[in-house]
């Protein structure tokens, strides 16, 4: 399992949606869920 690394802060992210990044060079998605109080990652 890779190490988390903090790309913004939970203010930064929408409720409920997704936003993209760019880490070390690859992008990714992340989702705010706060019913669930969670955020997920996934690469493409």
């Amino acid at each position: 399992m890779g190490q988390w690394i903090d790309v913004c802060s939970v203010a930064d992210l929408e409720p409920n949606a997704g936003v993209c990044a760019l880490v070390e060079e690859k992008q990714v998605a992340l989702f705010y869920m706060p019913e669930d109080k969670a955020i997920y990652a996934i690469n493409n």
